[in-house]
């Protein structure tokens, strides 16, 4: 089973430009968590049997909060392990972040989103 959240907004302090790392932007996350036997939590309506989607945010903006950070790679970088590190039933996790871009030497206006996925294999 897939328990994904969608357009979660984060705010981060994030870009390697001076002017970006002035205020924090806002971020938008989509995290798709693979987890195992997660079909008797639904049989048993048992929350301790499955990933809690709460908990999951809560992770992520401990993964965040108070950085300062880069690239767009390693706060999906980061929050794909935490995630991985806190959840024992979460089997594979991707992570996709998207960001305005207002830089005016790099295209103005547009968004860039990096996605990875992470598993308890790789």
């Amino acid at each position: 089973m897939i328990i994904a959240i969608k357009k979660l907004p984060v705010s981060v302090y994030l870009g390697i430009y001076p002017e970006e790392q002035k205020a924090s932007q806002d971020v938008m996350l989509n995290v798709a968590i693979t987890v195992s036997d997660s079909y008797k939590a639904g049989s048993v309506d048992d929350i301790d049997l499955t990933v809690n989607y709460a908990s999951v945010v809560e992770v992520i903006d401990e993964a965040i909060k108070n950085q300062s950070i880069g690239l767009v790679e390693t706060l999906v970088e980061r929050v794909g392990q935490m995630i991985l590190e806190k959840f024992s039933l979460a089997q594979a996790v991707e992570v996709e972040a998207t960001k305005s871009v207002f830089h005016d030497r790099v295209m103005r206006g547009a968004v860039v989103s990096v996605k990875k996925g992470f598993s308890r294999e790789s």
